[in-house]
């Protein structure tokens, strides 16, 4: 059974039998088109970092699941949400295709019990929203022409630029006069490039001929003495033909810097990155504002999606929910890891373990414990004290009394 069968089980997915061509079908691989962003932006190499930067970040975040659902699978899920990638990857992948396409579906895995035991991330070339048997379904159609359908309430979807359409992204038409412009340079500086290494002469051929003499003598020059299969000598012999040879020199043309900036700046404001976090420069006031402006949404979409698809509504009305939270994230400086360690640590907020993985150390088998500032009992322990002291039996004589009081 190949990946496309564990998605669109054929049994359980109707209204996709016609569509089926064969037994096992796989999803086929990005196809680059050069010279035309139009449809491919993943090939600017501008937009490509851009993409490639906040996903690589989202890739820390880790999914947590809450709640005592379905516990077979989310104990497979907490094992590997996808059975063909990690988590890292598995992540990375959904925020590619999310900020290359402004959507992207979270497709269930089934098995040959048509139960659920993971979850992948794809984007089809085509899809649409159908209406079969009083349900919603969304047809989706591949690259390689596989074509199978979802059930609404089965499949999670992530959406960016969310204005028209009721339930998928809009489009990236707002960068297009950016992406027009961006090409327009690539173009001048390669061409530049190009005239700034060859050499050109003009001069006046003596002999009269005729117009294909002229070209043949062209050619015949230009192979004797300027191609790459020319004696490189660093010397040109004319003959008695050729009068007034002067060489053309070429004017180097240099690209306005600023006008350079303003289009990466354009496609910089587009993602929501700079430079310097693509560069991996950025100090941890610019990673602060980057995971407050752009990590934290995505985590915040991304949590409610899974959880809307894994859990029910009366599930999640008794608390079962799924998180994808940021201590991976390790963007502070060491002082302020230490702070952040001293304020939560004695506060019980963070117990020993996070506080390891927040300063990169391994956890420890007992460090799962949480502390309060004073003389650092466990939380448990003080509890436990406090509840035994309330239970004590009163005294009874005086001398109890008295050393009660004492």
């Amino acid at each position: 059974m190949g990946i496309f069968d564990n998605l669109f089980n054929r049994r359980k997915n109707q209204l996709a039998r016609d569509y089926y061509d064969s037994n096992f079908a796989t999803f086929t691989a990005y196809n680059p088109v050069f010279r035309d962003w139009n449809g491919k932006l993943y090939e600017s190499e501008l937009v490509r970092a851009s993409v490639d930067t906040i996903a690589r970040h989202i890739s820390k975040l880790k999914i947590e699941y809450h709640g005592s659902a379905h516990p077979e699978l989310i104990n497979r899920l907490k094992k590997g949400i996808c059975p063909f990638m990690t988590d890292s990857q598995f992540l990375y992948k959904t925020a590619t295709m999310l900020y290359m396409s402004n959507t992207c579906f979270i497709l269930p895995v089934l098995d040959n019990n048509l139960q659920t035991i993971g979850y992948y991330a794809d984007i089809p070339e085509e899809w649409k929203l159908k209406k079969f048997k009083g349900e919603y379904w969304i047809r989706m159609k591949f690259a390689d022409r596989s074509v199978g359908a979802v059930k609404l309430d089965e499949v999670g979807i992530l959406t960016r630029f969310h204005y028209k359409d009721m339930l998928f992204g809009d489009s990236h038409s707002g960068l297009d006069e950016t992406m027009k412009l961006l090409n327009i340079q690539r173009q001048a500086i390669e061409e530049n490039v190009k005239n700034g290494a060859s050499y050109r002469f003009w001069g006046q051929y003596m002999q009269v001929a005729k117009e294909s003499d002229l070209e043949k003598e062209r050619k015949r020059f230009t192979e004797k003495n300027l191609s790459s299969k020319a004696d490189n000598s660093g010397m040109l012999l004319f003959p008695r033909d050729y009068d007034n040879i002067h060489q053309i020199e070429n004017k180097p043309y240099s690209i306005d810097t600023s006008q350079m900036q303003l289009i990466k700046d354009n496609v910089y404001d587009f993602y929501g990155v700079n430079t310097d976090m693509i560069q991996n420069k950025a100090s941890s006031e610019v990673m602060d504002a980057f995971f407050n402006g752009l990590i934290e949404p995505f985590a915040i979409q991304m949590g409610e999606v899974l959880r809307n698809l894994i859990f029910s509504y009366n599930e999640r009305s008794y608390g079962n929910d799924v998180y994808l939270v940021a201590n991976r994230l390790q963007y502070m400086s060491t002082s302020q890891k230490i702070q952040m360690a001293r304020d939560f640590g004695d506060r019980g907020i963070l117990s020993v373990n996070e506080i390891r993985e927040l300063l990169n150390f391994a956890p420890r088998d007992d460090g799962d414990v949480t502390f309060i500032r004073g003389e650092y009992f466990t939380t448990d322990q003080k509890l436990t004290e406090l509840a035994e002291a309330q239970t004590e039996p009163e005294a009874e004589d005086g001398k109890d009394s008295e050393n009660a009081e004492l």
